[in-house]
C-alpha cells in the first residue's frame, strides 16, 4: 500500500489514511507522504492478544462510526480497503456513508473460521463493487471461499522497485543460508529450523543460518536451535530487507500457504540461491513447472535439508539455480514491476 500511494498522480487523487487496529513501524515512512492520517481504532498490544482482541470488538462501533464520519466529511469518491479487519470495517462504513467505489484487496489464502468467515463475506465480499487479488491464487480462493463472481475480482500483482534489489553476485562459496520474514507457523520458520538442525545432525554441515523477522514463533524456535545450532542468529524486525539479502547465500522460502509471497521475488531480483516451498502462487510466480530446481513439497523438513546439502557440496547444482534465475529475471520479473503495479492501480481507481 505504500508503494502504491507513494506513486500515484497526485494531480488525479487526494489521498487520506485511516487504520482501524492503531498504528504500526512504518507510520513514519506514510507521514513522509504528507497525506493526512486518521487513527481510528485502538492499538494491539501483542504482549495482551486476548485483551486487545476484547477491546478492539468492544469499541468496534465507535471505529466504524468514527470512519462514517471521516468519509461524510471528506466527500469521499473511492475507498480502497486491506486487510481482514480493514475490510470488515472499511467497505461496511463506505457503504453506509454512500461511496461508491468500494474496492477490497485481497493479500492471503489463510484458513477462516466459520464465523469470521460469515462476517468477512457480507460485510466486505458483497458490499464492494471490486475486488482486488494479488494473485490467481487468491482469485481462486477468493471464488472457493465466498463464491464471488469471477468477474468482480481483478488480479493485479505487487510491485518491486527492481533498482532496490538488483544485484551483482559472484559465485562463491555458500557461508549463510536464511530466511526472511514473520516467524509465524505459516510462514513456515520451524520448518527451517529443524532442516538446519538435520543438516548438521545427518550431514555434518553447518553453515551460519539467520532468521530475519520477528513474530509469536520467536521464543519456541531459539529454544529449539539453541543446543544444536552454534550459528544460528535472530536478526528481529527489519525494515531493510535488501540489506539483508545481500548477506544470505541461500534464502529459504518454506512457507506453508502465501497469497503471494513478496520475499520469493524480491530474492530472485537480488540473485540469491533459493529454494522454496511448492505452493501454487510460488509455481505461478516462477511460472514453470519444471524448475523443480527452486522448490520442495511442503513442510518436508528432511527433504529440504537434503536439499540442502546438495547445494551446498555440489558446484554444479548452484550453477544450474543460477541460471535458472537469470531466465527467470529475463523472462517473468517484468509482471512484478512497481510501476507496472502502479498504472494498474490508477487505472482501476480512475
Amino acid at each position: 500500500m505504500l508503494d502504491i500511494l507513494s506513486r500515484l498522480d497526485r494531480d488525479k487523487f487526494g489521498v487520506e489514511i485511516a487504520t482501524v487496529v492503531g498504528t504500526g513501524p512504518l507510520e513514519g515512512e506514510f507521514r513522509k507522504l504528507g497525506f493526512p492520517i486518521h487513527l481510528t481504532g485502538p492499538s494491539f498490544d501483542q504482549g495482551k492478544r486476548l485483551f486487545s482482541k476484547v477491546r478492539w470488538v468492544i469499541l468496534t462501533p465507535l471505529t466504524l462510526w468514527k470512519l462514517i464520519g471521516i468519509m461524510r466529511r471528506i466527500k469521499v469518491d473511492l475507498v480502497l480497503t486491506c486487510p481482514y479487519q480493514a475490510d470488515l470495517l472499511g467497505i461496511l462504513a463506505a457503504k453506509m456513508a454512500g461511496v461508491e467505489k468500494r474496492i477490497l484487496v485481497q493479500t492471503d489464502v489463510a484458513k477462516l473460521s466459520p464465523v469470521r468467515r460469515f462476517l468477512k463475506k457480507w460485510l466486505s465480499i458483497v458490499l464492494s463493487t471490486k475486488i482486488i487479488a494479488i494473485s490467481a491464487a487468491v482469485k481462486d480462493y477468493i471464488v472457493n471461499t465466498w463464491m464471488a463472481p469471477a468477474g468482480k475480482i481483478e488480479v493485479i500483482y505487487p510491485g518491486i522497485d527492481f533498482e532496490k534489489f538488483r544485484a551483482k553476485r559472484k559465485p562463491g562459496r555458500i557461508s549463510t543460508i536464511g530466511i526472511v520474514g514473520r516467524l509465524e507457523e505459516i510462514r513456515g520458520p520451524d520448518i527451517f529450523a529443524k532442516a538446519a538442525i538435520e543438516l548438521k545432525t545427518e550431514y555434518l554441515m553447518e553453515p551460519d543460518i539467520l532468521f530475519v523477522g520477528d513474530g509469536s514463533m520467536r521464543g519456541s524456535l531459539e529454544e529449539l536451535v539453541d543446543s544444536q545450532l552454534s550459528k544460528a542468529q535472530f536478526v528481529g524486525s527489519v525494515l531493510n530487507v535488501r540489506e539483508w539479502l545481500s548477506k544470505i547465500d541461500l534464502l529459504v522460502v518454506p512457507s506453508r500457504s502465501e497469497g503471494f509471497g513478496l520475499i520469493l521475488v524480491e530474492g530472485l531480483l537480488s540473485k540469491c540461491l533459493m529454494v522454496a516451498s511448492d505452493i501454487p502462487v510460488f509455481r505461478e510466480i516462477i511460472n514453470d513447472k519444471n524448475k523443480s530446481n527452486l522448490l520442495f513439497p511442503v513442510g518436508d523438513y528432511k527433504i529440504l535439508a537434503k536439499l540442502l546439502a546438495e547445494i551446498l557440496k555440489d558446484p554444479q547444482k548452484q550453477n544450474v539455480l543460477r541460471g535458472e534465475i537469470d531466465e527467470w529475471i529475463k523472462k517473468e520479473s517484468h509482471r512484478f514491476d512497481i510501476e507496472k503495479m502502479a498504472k494498474s492501480y490508477e487505472a482501476l481507481l480512475g
